[in-house]
């Protein structure tokens, strides 16, 4: 379906609720039939660049502007920005087409066809200044389908570099072995243990994991999941996940959020979950599908089974402690960009009479979160998570998914 447009030979194609403006709907047969018609010594100019640049997408557009460009379209979307320029030569013919685009990533497009030196060397020029998008931490899930069989589906990007600075020195240096380790192709240890009271930031750990590991294929397992590890569906699962990306990935990660099922002292409701970590940890599973385990949870190591922290399972326990004082007004100071105000410590009230509350000397990194908020702090606006329809379409290639939750969203 075409409309007509103010634009002499310039069909818009009209898709569902918008219009799709690009050089293929609008003026690139205009410009092969130029060429075909005798267009002198023109020479078609085409250039696609999708990325990261050193200039700014304001500046760019600024110089297409300075450049005589007529801005004939304007997209505002939540994922996206566009803007489409064109330009006509003096026999009133159409001489260039630039199309940018901004995504809430800061990525930039830059889509051009040009006749005029001018606009094709102003693209070559940027051009010099992008690299490449670096996409990390792609992630899966484990899920049932409608049968009630475990099945493979494509969540989106969930990883995000690592604030370290919420972290402890003692934290950061078991993080950093655990990301080691889990690249390496002869790990110390399978398994990698978070745990910690709630609200002490492992979830922003885990997301660290996902971003620092994107050689891996990692493999989310939901709280309600976790028990079905140890099942009999799971090795066709892998299997197959091992047949689809093995050749391609290095190892599978797989992410247990809630895993007290799986780490545990074995008894009788958990003896199958226990004895797949312990397989999946040193045992021939293991080694043959190079599968690896991130497990979280608020239990205290002392309530873990014995069999789990055997060196030569155990790549590394990260323990997530409360923050003292002095590093957690630290975290206030730099989120309120402000070392002048501190945290105020609440009175914490004692039981019996005539005793003294005393003040909190401890904090969660939610709880810091929380008092910056509360004095004027803003977490940056979080994103839709986007699900992926059709999850068994394995050779199907998916655009990219900003899943990336405002700061108090990844606490726990």
């Amino acid at each position: 379906m075409s409309k007509e447009t103010g634009f002499k030979n310039t069909p818009i194609i009209a898709a569902g609720y918008r219009a799709e403006i690009g050089a293929e709907t609008t003026v690139y047969q205009n410009f092969l039939d130029q060429l075909m018609n005798g267009a002198g010594d023109k020479q078609l100019f085409r250039s696609y660049r999708e990325g990261y640049s050193e200039k700014s997408f304001e500046d760019i557009k600024k110089k297409f502007e300075e450049a005589g460009g007529k801005l004939v379209n304007c997209v505002s979307m939540p994922s996206t920005e566009e803007f489409t320029y064109m330009w006509r030569d003096k026999n009133d013919r159409w001489d260039a087409f630039v199309n940018l685009g901004l995504s809430k990533t800061k990525m930039i497009t830059i889509d051009v066809s040009s006749f005029n030196p001018e606009i094709s060397k102003l693209a070559k020029e940027y051009d010099s200044y992008f690299s490449a998008p670096v996409k990390k931490g792609y992630i899966f899930a484990i899920v049932r389908d409608s049968q009630g069989k475990l099945k493979i589906s494509r969540i989106g990007y969930a990883g995000t570099p690592l604030e370290k600075e919420n972290y402890t020195d003692k934290v950061i240096e078991d993080y950093e072995y655990a990301i080691e380790d889990l690249k390496s192709p002869t790990p110390s240890g399978r398994i990698v243990i978070l745990d910690g009271p709630p609200g002490g930031g492992k979830s922003f750990l885990t997301r660290g994991i996902i971003n620092d590991v994107p050689d891996s294929m990692l493999v989310v397992v939901p709280p309600e999941m976790v028990a079905s590890i140890g099942g009999p569906d799971l090795l066709p699962l892998l299997l197959k996940i091992k047949e689809d990306y093995g050749s391609k990935k290095n190892s599978i990660v797989l992410i247990l959020e809630d895993a007290d099922a799986c780490l545990a002292p074995r008894a009788s409701d958990n003896m199958s979950s226990i004895s797949s970590i312990l397989n999946f940890g040193d045992g021939i599973f293991g080694s043959l599908f190079d599968i690896r385990i991130i497990a979280t949870t608020n239990q205290m190591a002392k309530e873990f089974d014995r069999a789990i922290m055997r060196p030569g399972r155990l790549s590394k326990r990260i323990h997530i402690s409360p923050l003292p004082y002095t590093k957690a007004n630290k975290i206030y100071q730099r989120l309120l960009n402000d070392d002048k105000k501190s945290m105020v410590k609440p009175e914490v009230k004692k039981m019996g009479f005539a005793a003294k509350n005393d003040v909190q000397e401890d904090f969660t990194l939610a709880e810091v979160y929380f008092a910056a908020r509360e004095n004027g702090w803003k977490p940056e606006p979080a994103a839709k998570v986007e699900l992926v329809e059709d999850p068994n379409d394995y050779e199907k290639r998916f655009a990219e998914f900003d899943d990336m939750l405002s700061d108090e969203d990844l606490m726990e």
